[in-house]
Protein backbone atom coordinates (compact mmCIF):
# COMPACT_ATOMS: atom_id res chain seq x y z
CA UNK A 1 0.00 0.00 0.00
CA UNK A 2 2.98 2.57 0.62
CA UNK A 3 3.98 2.36 -2.72
CA UNK A 4 0.37 2.67 -4.10
CA UNK A 5 0.10 5.74 -1.85
CA UNK A 6 3.15 7.02 -2.63
CA UNK A 7 2.10 7.37 -6.56
CA UNK A 8 -1.65 8.63 -6.03
CA UNK A 9 -1.39 11.15 -3.56
CA UNK A 10 1.19 13.61 -5.43
CA UNK A 11 -0.57 12.85 -9.10
CA UNK A 12 -3.69 14.44 -6.70
CA UNK A 13 -1.83 16.71 -5.40
CA UNK A 14 -0.40 18.30 -8.85
CA UNK A 15 -3.80 17.67 -10.20
CA UNK A 16 -5.38 19.68 -8.05
CA UNK A 17 -2.99 22.70 -8.29
CA UNK A 18 -3.19 22.27 -12.14
CA UNK A 19 -7.05 22.42 -12.52
CA UNK A 20 -7.57 24.84 -9.38
CA UNK A 21 -4.82 27.23 -8.05
CA UNK A 22 -5.46 28.90 -11.70
CA UNK A 23 -8.79 29.78 -10.29
CA UNK A 24 -7.73 32.14 -7.80
CA UNK A 25 -6.65 34.97 -10.01
CA UNK A 26 -9.72 35.30 -11.60
CA UNK A 27 -11.67 36.01 -8.14
CA UNK A 28 -11.11 39.26 -8.70
CA UNK A 29 -11.75 39.82 -12.57
CA UNK A 30 -14.63 37.82 -12.02
CA UNK A 31 -16.18 39.92 -9.49
CA UNK A 32 -18.14 43.01 -10.75
CA UNK A 33 -19.85 45.62 -7.89
CA UNK A 34 -23.42 46.50 -9.03
CA UNK A 35 -24.23 50.10 -8.72
CA UNK A 36 -27.49 52.21 -8.88
CA UNK A 37 -29.41 49.67 -7.02
CA UNK A 38 -30.03 50.89 -3.80
CA UNK A 39 -33.60 52.16 -4.06
CA UNK A 40 -34.75 48.62 -5.35
CA UNK A 41 -36.48 46.12 -2.59
CA UNK A 42 -33.89 43.77 -3.77
CA UNK A 43 -30.97 45.36 -4.29
CA UNK A 44 -27.63 43.38 -5.52
CA UNK A 45 -23.91 44.35 -4.01
CA UNK A 46 -22.10 42.26 -6.55
CA UNK A 47 -21.94 39.68 -9.03
CA UNK A 48 -19.81 37.24 -10.11
CA UNK A 49 -19.22 35.50 -13.13
CA UNK A 50 -18.39 31.54 -14.11
CA UNK A 51 -18.10 28.82 -16.34
CA UNK A 52 -18.95 25.28 -16.09
CA UNK A 53 -16.36 22.95 -15.04
CA UNK A 54 -15.96 19.90 -17.17
CA UNK A 55 -17.47 16.25 -15.49
CA UNK A 56 -14.01 15.17 -14.64
CA UNK A 57 -13.03 18.43 -13.34
CA UNK A 58 -15.54 18.84 -10.60
CA UNK A 59 -15.16 18.77 -6.77
CA UNK A 60 -17.89 16.59 -6.48
CA UNK A 61 -16.94 13.96 -8.89
CA UNK A 62 -13.01 13.89 -9.60
CA UNK A 63 -11.74 13.46 -5.27
CA UNK A 64 -14.70 10.94 -4.80
CA UNK A 65 -13.35 9.18 -8.23
CA UNK A 66 -10.24 9.15 -6.37
CA UNK A 67 -11.30 8.10 -3.33
CA UNK A 68 -13.34 5.20 -4.57
CA UNK A 69 -9.98 4.13 -6.33
CA UNK A 70 -8.07 4.17 -3.27
CA UNK A 71 -10.51 2.10 -1.72
CA UNK A 72 -11.11 -0.39 -4.05
CA UNK A 73 -7.28 -0.88 -4.87
CA UNK A 74 -6.79 -1.33 -1.02
CA UNK A 75 -9.19 -3.94 -1.05
CA UNK A 76 -8.15 -5.76 -3.45
CA UNK A 77 -4.54 -5.54 -3.78
CA UNK A 78 -3.70 -5.61 0.05
CA UNK A 79 -5.86 -7.93 1.98
CA UNK A 80 -4.48 -6.85 5.45
CA UNK A 81 -6.52 -3.42 4.61
CA UNK A 82 -9.46 -5.04 3.77
CA UNK A 83 -11.86 -4.29 6.87
CA UNK A 84 -10.61 -0.44 6.45
CA UNK A 85 -11.51 -0.55 2.90
CA UNK A 86 -15.05 -2.22 3.83
CA UNK A 87 -15.77 0.89 6.29
CA UNK A 88 -14.26 3.29 4.61
CA UNK A 89 -16.25 2.50 1.45
CA UNK A 90 -19.52 3.48 2.55
CA UNK A 91 -17.90 6.46 4.50
CA UNK A 92 -16.99 7.83 0.92
CA UNK A 93 -20.50 7.07 -0.51
CA UNK A 94 -22.16 9.02 2.43
CA UNK A 95 -19.81 11.91 1.52
CA UNK A 96 -20.62 11.73 -1.78
CA UNK A 97 -24.22 11.71 -1.53
CA UNK A 98 -24.04 14.77 1.46
CA UNK A 99 -21.73 16.44 -1.11
CA UNK A 100 -24.24 16.41 -3.95
CA UNK A 101 -27.40 17.25 -1.66
CA UNK A 102 -25.50 20.22 -0.45
CA UNK A 103 -25.04 21.70 -4.24
CA UNK A 104 -28.57 21.87 -4.03
CA UNK A 105 -29.15 23.34 -1.32
CA UNK A 106 -25.89 25.86 -1.28
CA UNK A 107 -25.32 28.38 -4.63
CA UNK A 108 -22.31 29.18 -2.65
CA UNK A 109 -21.28 25.33 -2.37
CA UNK A 110 -22.63 25.10 -6.17
CA UNK A 111 -20.34 27.52 -7.59
CA UNK A 112 -17.39 26.12 -5.47
CA UNK A 113 -17.29 22.64 -6.65
CA UNK A 114 -19.23 22.80 -10.51
CA UNK A 115 -18.15 26.22 -11.39
CA UNK A 116 -14.74 28.28 -12.60
CA UNK A 117 -14.52 31.98 -12.06
CA UNK A 118 -14.27 33.68 -15.34
CA UNK A 119 -14.14 37.17 -16.73
CA UNK A 120 -17.57 38.21 -18.12
CA UNK A 121 -16.78 38.29 -21.44
CA UNK A 122 -16.23 34.34 -21.29
CA UNK A 123 -18.34 33.76 -18.72
CA UNK A 124 -21.83 31.58 -18.88
CA UNK A 125 -23.23 32.39 -15.68
CA UNK A 126 -23.20 34.62 -12.79
CA UNK A 127 -23.93 34.57 -9.31
CA UNK A 128 -25.87 37.63 -8.28
CA UNK A 129 -25.22 38.71 -4.28
CA UNK A 130 -28.02 40.88 -2.81
CA UNK A 131 -27.65 42.85 0.09
CA UNK A 132 -29.09 40.30 2.57
CA UNK A 133 -26.24 37.86 1.46
CA UNK A 134 -28.77 35.42 -0.72
CA UNK A 135 -26.84 34.12 -3.53
CA UNK A 136 -29.08 33.20 -7.34
CA UNK A 137 -27.68 31.78 -10.53
CA UNK A 138 -27.83 33.69 -13.57
CA UNK A 139 -27.70 32.92 -16.75
CA UNK A 140 -25.34 35.87 -19.06
CA UNK A 141 -26.91 35.99 -22.52
CA UNK A 142 -25.78 39.11 -24.77
CA UNK A 143 -28.23 41.33 -26.79
CA UNK A 144 -28.37 41.32 -30.50
CA UNK A 145 -26.53 44.35 -32.25
CA UNK A 146 -27.52 46.09 -35.25
CA UNK A 147 -23.62 46.53 -36.33
CA UNK A 148 -21.84 43.88 -38.02
CA UNK A 149 -20.46 41.63 -35.31
CA UNK A 150 -17.06 42.63 -36.45
CA UNK A 151 -17.40 46.59 -35.77
CA UNK A 152 -19.59 46.29 -32.84
CA UNK A 153 -19.16 45.00 -28.97
CA UNK A 154 -22.27 42.21 -27.53
CA UNK A 155 -23.88 43.81 -24.77
CA UNK A 156 -23.89 41.58 -21.91
CA UNK A 157 -26.73 41.36 -18.90
CA UNK A 158 -28.42 39.32 -16.63
CA UNK A 159 -31.79 38.92 -15.17
CA UNK A 160 -31.98 38.98 -11.59
CA UNK A 161 -35.97 38.87 -10.15
CA UNK A 162 -37.17 40.16 -13.61
CA UNK A 163 -34.88 42.83 -13.12
CA UNK A 164 -32.44 43.14 -16.26
CA UNK A 165 -28.81 44.14 -15.12
CA UNK A 166 -26.20 45.50 -18.05
CA UNK A 167 -22.67 44.62 -17.42
CA UNK A 168 -20.37 47.63 -18.18
CA UNK A 169 -16.98 46.86 -19.23
CA UNK A 170 -14.15 49.01 -18.29
CA UNK A 171 -13.72 52.25 -19.24
CA UNK A 172 -10.36 53.79 -21.49
CA UNK A 173 -9.71 56.07 -18.26
CA UNK A 174 -8.93 53.46 -16.36
CA UNK A 175 -12.64 52.77 -13.97
CA UNK A 176 -13.55 49.24 -13.56
CA UNK A 177 -16.18 47.38 -15.18
CA UNK A 178 -19.90 47.41 -13.34
CA UNK A 179 -22.61 45.93 -13.19
CA UNK A 180 -25.70 48.26 -13.80
CA UNK A 181 -29.77 47.69 -13.32
CA UNK A 182 -31.55 48.76 -16.43
CA UNK A 183 -33.33 52.33 -15.71
CA UNK A 184 -36.40 52.85 -17.65
CA UNK A 185 -36.58 56.57 -19.22
CA UNK A 186 -39.11 57.54 -16.76
CA UNK A 187 -37.85 60.49 -14.91
CA UNK A 188 -37.48 62.92 -17.78
CA UNK A 189 -39.46 66.16 -17.96
CA UNK A 190 -42.74 66.14 -19.03
CA UNK A 191 -42.50 68.02 -21.91
CA UNK A 192 -39.72 65.51 -23.28
CA UNK A 193 -42.74 62.86 -23.40
CA UNK A 194 -44.97 65.96 -25.08
CA UNK A 195 -42.85 66.23 -27.70
CA UNK A 196 -42.26 62.38 -28.42
CA UNK A 197 -42.69 61.30 -31.41
CA UNK A 198 -41.85 57.65 -31.33
CA UNK A 199 -39.06 55.29 -32.88
CA UNK A 200 -39.45 55.96 -36.39
CA UNK A 201 -36.43 54.06 -37.92
CA UNK A 202 -37.02 49.95 -38.03
CA UNK A 203 -33.34 49.78 -36.29
CA UNK A 204 -34.30 51.76 -33.54
CA UNK A 205 -37.37 49.92 -32.76
CA UNK A 206 -35.00 46.66 -32.74
CA UNK A 207 -32.81 48.29 -30.86
CA UNK A 208 -35.16 48.90 -28.06
CA UNK A 209 -36.94 46.07 -28.09
CA UNK A 210 -33.52 43.95 -27.59
CA UNK A 211 -32.29 46.60 -24.64
CA UNK A 212 -36.01 46.92 -23.05
CA UNK A 213 -37.85 43.81 -23.82
CA UNK A 214 -41.59 43.09 -24.51
CA UNK A 215 -44.00 44.85 -22.62
CA UNK A 216 -45.14 42.16 -20.19
CA UNK A 217 -44.67 40.15 -17.40
CA UNK A 218 -44.56 36.43 -17.85
CA UNK A 219 -44.61 33.41 -15.11
CA UNK A 220 -43.56 30.23 -16.83
CA UNK A 221 -45.00 27.45 -15.02
CA UNK A 222 -42.63 24.98 -14.25
CA UNK A 223 -42.77 21.29 -15.03
CA UNK A 224 -43.66 18.56 -13.24
CA UNK A 225 -40.45 16.55 -13.25
CA UNK A 226 -38.60 20.20 -11.75
CA UNK A 227 -41.09 20.13 -9.16
CA UNK A 228 -40.60 16.76 -7.85
CA UNK A 229 -36.94 17.38 -7.99
CA UNK A 230 -37.38 20.43 -5.94
CA UNK A 231 -39.45 18.84 -3.25
CA UNK A 232 -36.90 15.30 -3.32
CA UNK A 233 -34.00 16.63 -2.47
CA UNK A 234 -35.08 19.85 0.27
CA UNK A 235 -33.74 18.91 3.26
CA UNK A 236 -36.92 17.92 5.40
CA UNK A 237 -37.37 15.26 2.59
CA UNK A 238 -33.65 13.93 2.49
CA UNK A 239 -34.38 13.61 6.57
CA UNK A 240 -37.71 11.53 6.35
CA UNK A 241 -35.77 9.58 3.45
CA UNK A 242 -32.58 8.57 6.16
CA UNK A 243 -35.36 7.61 8.87
CA UNK A 244 -37.16 5.49 7.06
CA UNK A 245 -34.03 4.10 5.74
CA UNK A 246 -33.04 3.69 9.86
CA UNK A 247 -36.40 2.31 10.32
CA UNK A 248 -35.95 -0.36 7.60
CA UNK A 249 -33.02 -1.81 9.46
CA UNK A 250 -35.19 -2.69 12.37
CA UNK A 251 -38.05 -5.07 12.41
CA UNK A 252 -40.56 -1.97 11.39
CA UNK A 253 -39.93 -2.62 7.52
CA UNK A 254 -42.94 -2.90 6.70
CA UNK A 255 -44.34 0.57 8.36
CA UNK A 256 -41.28 2.07 7.05
CA UNK A 257 -42.11 0.83 2.90
CA UNK A 258 -45.65 2.67 3.57
CA UNK A 259 -44.71 5.38 5.27
CA UNK A 260 -42.42 5.62 2.29
CA UNK A 261 -44.97 5.76 -0.30
CA UNK A 262 -47.05 8.06 1.52
CA UNK A 263 -44.80 10.46 1.47
CA UNK A 264 -43.45 10.24 -2.25
CA UNK A 265 -47.22 9.98 -2.79
CA UNK A 266 -47.98 13.26 -0.73
CA UNK A 267 -45.16 14.47 -2.79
Amino acid sequence: MGRFECCLFPSLAVWVVQNYAADFPLLHMSTLLVVGDDADDLPLVRARFYVRRPLALRLDVAPFALAYIIAFGAYALVPDLEEVAVIATPCVVLLHVLAFLTTHWSVSVLCATRLSPRSPASASLVCAVAKSGARTLCAVEREEAEAPPAESTPHLFFVYHKRKYLVEPAAAGGSAAICRKLRMPSDEPFAIYLSATGLQMAPAVREAHARYGDNDFSIPRPAFSELLQEHALAPFFVFQMVCVLLLCLDDYWYYSVFTLLMLVLFE
